[in-house]
């Protein structure tokens, strides 16, 4: 007889598909942090016993918990299954499947539990705690990701981080989406320090990730009235710094509120000349996603010792802070692009315009280690057709589709022929 696992690859992958538990895709074409939709691949599982054999390491490989702030602690969560507890048994049960461990605290999920049919029952009250739980089942976890709420303890949730970097030798990949109170966690971790309480001595690292994904959002009340500080990049420095010498992959942003700051009072791109001598040493770094916010250029340059000269695949996100009428920003944006030596690959994240664009294929010959330009759109965006309009016919374009979940558009433009280089030289 004929069984499940006789069927062509190609059917049988798109089944394994439908079964994922979880997908993630950026809220908004500006957003690195990612939305969480959950998918009823156990009730397929269910139909037979032979095809749950098949898809348990699906249904548990990835582990989603949300974190609920209350007055005494907060409460976890695993949306939107009812009974928590035994939940969290069952992916100790089957630690060996799980590769993704998603932590979120109330607030920073895109979707909330149903309290009509869900009941609420107290679990751990506590970040270390799950996560010290969890961990030890967990022995070929590979991806963890942060993403932390501002009245959730800062102590707390740094604390997870390092239980992670101490027992995680499998991980390859650290995603940390903090937002954090300007003000108040700033005086929250000032006062740990005078009672001696934190940051206590670090154990030692045994993760060693090849990427990490660093995204710091500063929130604050009201306008602006202090200077901004940028202690959580020390912050991050003390706990990330000997755990992150291996990494090849960078995508970093560091978003500071400018309520009332005006244009001529950002710190401008051409600023950053990311000298050697800082604490935060990347030596391996091969690519880099980062955006052009004020705060993440200051970041770069004040707490990150990055070698762009190695780096040879860039990506540039929040375009829309250079992309000005006059050729100011332009220019000091090709200054930056200048000391990019090996660079071969240069993305754009969702441009409003092809101000940039047209400014590198015009400085072509200053950028000889190029040979591909890319343009991340969303999908159905009139800017595809433009682009291909007025570069395609220069420059060998196409256009490829994300998939399903995550719709984008990518406009790929290839400098490497021969007689584009001629057209450079004219």
């Amino acid at each position: 007889m004929v069984g499940i696992l006789d069927l062509p690859t190609e059917i049988f992958d798109l089944i394994l598909d439908e079964t994922e538990l979880f997908t993630y895709s950026p809220r908004d074409r500006y957003s690195n942090i990612y939305k969480y939709e959950f998918r009823s691949g156990l009730k397929i599982g269910l139909t037979c016993r032979q095809f749950y054999k098949v898809v348990l390491p699906r249904l548990y490989a990835t582990c989603h918990v949300n974190f609920k702030e209350t007055k005494d602690g907060y409460f976890a969560f695993h949306t939107p299954i009812r009974s928590t507890a035994a939940k969290y048994k069952a992916y100790r049960r089957h630690g060996d499947f799980v590769r993704n461990l998603f932590i979120t605290t109330w607030g920073s999920s895109y979707y909330d539990p149903d309290y009509r049919t869900t009941i609420v029952k107290k679990c751990y009250r506590s970040v270390p705690e799950l996560v010290g739980l969890l961990l030890p089942s967990f022995e070929n976890l590979q991806l963890v990701s942060f993403d932390r709420r501002p009245k959730v303890p800062l102590k707390d949730f740094i604390d997870g981080i390092r239980l992670v970097l101490s027992s995680c030798k499998a991980l390859r990949t650290l995603e940390l989406s903090i937002d954090y109170a300007a003000t108040d966690d700033l005086d929250a971790l000032i006062a740990a320090k005078e009672f001696g309480d934190w940051p206590a001595e670090l154990p030692p690292s045994v993760a060693r990730p090849s990427e990490l994904r660093l995204y710091l959002q500063e929130n604050i009340k009201g306008a602006r009235s202090d200077p901004v500080r940028l202690w959580p990049m020390e912050l991050m420095d003390k706990v990330l710094g000997e755990s992150c010498r291996g990494v090849k992959t960078l995508k970093f942003s560091h978003d500071v509120a400018q309520n009332s700051m005006t244009r001529s009072q950002r710190k401008r791109i051409g600023w950053l000349r990311n000298t050697a001598g800082k604490r935060w040493w990347f030596p391996a770094l091969e690519k880099v996603e980062m955006g052009m916010g004020r705060g993440t250029m200051w970041a770069v340059d004040e707490y990150l010792e990055v070698d762009f000269a190695r780096v040879t695949e860039l990506s540039l996100s929040q375009l829309r802070y250079l992309e000005y009428p006059d050729e100011e920003e332009v220019t000091v944006l090709l200054e930056f692009l200048d000391r990019c030596k090996r660079m071969k690959v240069l993305q754009f994240a969702f441009p409003e315009n092809t101000v940039c664009l047209a400014a590198v294929l015009r400085a072509r010959r200053q950028l000889p280690s190029l040979r591909e330009v890319r343009v991340l759109l969303p999908c159905e965006d009139g800017l595809t057709e433009e682009i291909m309009e007025d570069f395609g016919g220069d420059y060998r374009g196409e256009v490829t589709q994300g998939s399903k979940y995550d719709p984008d558009e990518t406009v790929v433009l290839h400098l490497d022929d021969d007689d584009n280089n001629d057209k450079c030289a004219v």
